[in-house]
């Protein structure tokens, strides 16, 4: 392990003020927004690892994987390319600034600009007609509000949930199509769930928690059965999934994830935390956004958090 210098020490004294300077350099003011601060505070905590550690190709590596995850998200790019060139001017504050760190970080810059600004066209699905699309999807939704209307009631809100969210993060009309039938659909496989399950007037014990663990597995394989919907079929089997690696049912951790499961994760959680259940009163929407800003980086991506703070309209 290398000896932490002066320039590292300094960095990691004046951690808010760097970020700052992150955050104002690379980011139009009009978009400097919490998820924003939250990868810039993260990229400096991984600058002082990679410092610490003498290799810098994690982070480069991470860096790939954020711009990969919010193509919709332009700024976050745009911030990351210019987050050396801004440590950088800071360590000039220093009387005794460290030349090596400042050539090593200028190095840094010019990869993570390779990656940061290389093209990543959206992914555009072909699709068989729309009316044939929504003629499957609403055959699957009426089938779940036989077994449970309570359910297709917050399937429905779901779905609108993430094509709010999906517009507030810059998506196409395409993608912000895909998501809201994702989470239409994520629920459907509690069609297989016994209704003293679905409707039991109480929490449910372990066992049946297993049960109704199964219906995203139950989804999946629904959706994958029906050919026009298979495209759907990751993101409703994935919607339980956690960043932190303890949801199910593959125990997914942080960029094996897709942006529009997380979009769905967040949208399921905050209508199940603010709908109608036989067991317990709704929470008021700012409780629920609490306890999503409590959970971000944990269980719910901190971005797709913040988009649904603003959709709501709370501050």
């Amino acid at each position: 392990m290398l000896v932490v210098t002066e320039a590292q020490n300094y960095l990691d004294r004046s951690r808010d003020e760097i970020v700052w300077r992150i955050i104002s350099d690379g980011v139009i003011e009009g978009q400097r927004t919490l998820a924003v601060g939250v990868v810039a505070e993260e990229f400096l905590e991984r600058l002082l690892q990679a410092l610490e550690h003498g290799s810098f190709l994690d982070i480069v590596t991470w860096v790939d994987q954020i711009c990969e995850s919010y193509r919709g998200f332009p700024q976050i790019g745009s911030m990351l390319a210019s987050a050396c060139r801004a440590v950088i001017a800071q360590l000039g504050n220093l009387d005794t600034g460290d030349g090596e760190v400042v050539m090593r970080l200028g190095a840094l810059e010019h990869s993570i600009c390779a990656v940061a600004f290389k093209p990543r066209p959206l992914r555009l699905r072909s699709e068989p007609p729309l009316d044939e699309i929504d003629m499957l999807v609403h055959g699957l939704i009426e089938k779940l509000e036989t077994a449970d209307p309570l359910s297709a009631e917050h399937s429905n809100a779901v779905s609108a949930w993430c094509g709010r969210i999906g517009r507030r993060l810059s998506l196409s009309e395409t993608e912000v199509t895909y998501v809201s039938r994702c989470g239409l659909l994520h629920d459907v496989g509690k069609v297989r769930v016994g209704s003293e399950i679905l409707k039991a007037p109480r929490a449910l014990t372990d066992s049946e928690w297993v049960v109704m663990r199964s219906h995203a597995l139950a989804s999946e394989e629904i959706v994958s059965g029906l050919r026009p919907l298979r495209n759907l079929a990751p993101a409703v089997r994935s919607h339980h999934e956690r960043l932190d690696g303890r949801g199910y049912p593959d125990g997914l951790v942080g960029s094996q994830i897709t942006l529009a499961t997380r979009i769905v994760t967040v949208a399921d959680a905050f209508n199940a935390m603010i709908g109608r259940r036989l067991y317990r009163l709704p929470l008021s929407p700012e409780n629920a956004l609490d306890r999503l800003l409590e959970d971000r980086g944990q269980q719910f991506d901190p971005i797709v958090v913040e988009a649904m703070v603003c959709v709501v309209g709370h501050k």
